[in-house]
């Protein structure tokens, strides 16, 4: 079931009359990403009725860091510009391919504006944060309203190893925050548990 988290700290921010209600949806490019899609569609539709909602599609292209970077040279596998620009492209079709499904598919009937940038970062919480709570000198017009996001559901090893992004953004942000664990997550989990 999607969980609606709401930070003690933080506010519930309607937009202005006239402007829509907006919310940002963090994807990695995966189907299990796409998850927090409908649900966030269904919140936003719910919250605004009189005004229309807004979806944010995200997708931050992951640059190796400094240390990763020296370990894929000593190998011969440095990652170059021309690289960074086709993965980047790559994201960009993919987020428009997405858009154009949903707009014609499963959110057709829905009163949503939906829209997509694609970010080079190697810090991928941080820059979902700073999309998401840009600060007040570079905020322009009406904010985001929430963030939704699918949660891999990693446990164990694989989160200490892989860390977890919702996590991250749970304890950073003060914005509310929709999690959708996929079925798919838990399933993959028990195949886990049942090999180890």
């Amino acid at each position: 079931v999607p969980i609606l988290v709401l930070n003690e700290h933080g506010k519930v921010s309607l937009p202005a009359v006239g402007q829509p209600l907006r919310v940002l949806v963090p994807l990695d490019g995966s189907p299990l990403s796409e998850t927090a899609l409908e649900p966030a569609a269904r919140l936003v539709t719910a919250l605004a009725p009189s005004s229309q909602g807004s979806l944010h599609l995200l997708h931050v292209v992951k640059l190796p860091t400094p240390d990763e970077r020296f370990r894929s040279q000593a190998h011969g596998t440095f990652i170059e510009a021309e690289v960074r620009t086709q993965t980047t492209q790559e994201a960009e079709g993919y987020l428009h391919t997405l858009v154009d499904y949903l707009r014609q598919g499963p959110l057709a009937t829905l009163p949503l504006t939906i829209t997509s940038s694609v970010v080079v970062s190697s810090d991928v919480a941080g820059t979902i944060l700073r999309q998401a709570e840009p600060p007040k000198e570079a905020q322009t017009g009406n904010g985001y309203a929430l963030v939704a996001l699918a949660t891999h559901g990693r446990t164990g090893l694989r989160r200490w190893i892989l860390g977890s992004i919702t996590e991250h953004i749970l304890g950073a942000t003060k914005l509310p925050l929709l999690i959708v664990r996929p079925q798919e997550a838990e399933i993959h989990i028990q195949r886990e548990a049942m090999t180890v």
